[in-house]
């Protein structure tokens, strides 16, 4: 475990091309957050470039099937040193809502498919699709959304 910011991580939660997700916790607020990161292995200009991106678009976005982001900064010294080199100084990180229920993809199927249909209905409701395919390992979903 280790600090980010205002945010002690926990454990990771997920990896991705780009990125990892920890579960976190805000140390004044003693708030459940989930943090993306850049991986220090994917940590070049276009990908940060692109967290950035994600950032602003995301926070763009008002609606319950999308979680919101609470908070974004750069990787400190510190914390890249603690990181046991997953983390890259000066690369972004994203902390947002943490959907408690995990991975849309660790769903049972009927579930599965009504929570993505209305994923994609947020997406289009939006006007702002950031991204061109739909990933169930890279959803996830909270104990309100989706019924």
């Amino acid at each position: 475990m280790w600090t980010l910011g205002p945010f002690e991580l926990e454990r990771p939660l997920a990896r991705g091309g780009m990125g990892e997700v920890w579960r976190a916790t805000h140390r004044e607020l003693g708030q459940p957050v989930a943090v993306k990161v850049v991986r220090a292995d994917r940590a070049d200009a276009a990908a940060l470039r692109a967290a950035r991106a994600e950032v602003e678009a995301v926070a763009a976005l008002d609606h319950p099937n999308i979680v919101r982001i609470f908070d974004f900064g750069t990787i400190d010294a510190r914390a890249a040193a603690d990181s046991d080199g997953r983390m890259v100084e000066g690369a972004t990180y994203i902390a947002m809502e943490l959907a408690a229920r995990g991975a849309l993809s660790d769903c049972p199927p009927p579930r599965r498919w009504r929570e993505a249909r209305d994923l994609l209905l947020a997406k289009l409701h939006s006007h702002e699709a950031t991204e061109t395919r739909l990933v169930t390992d890279s959803v996830y979903h909270d104990m309100g959304v989706g019924g």
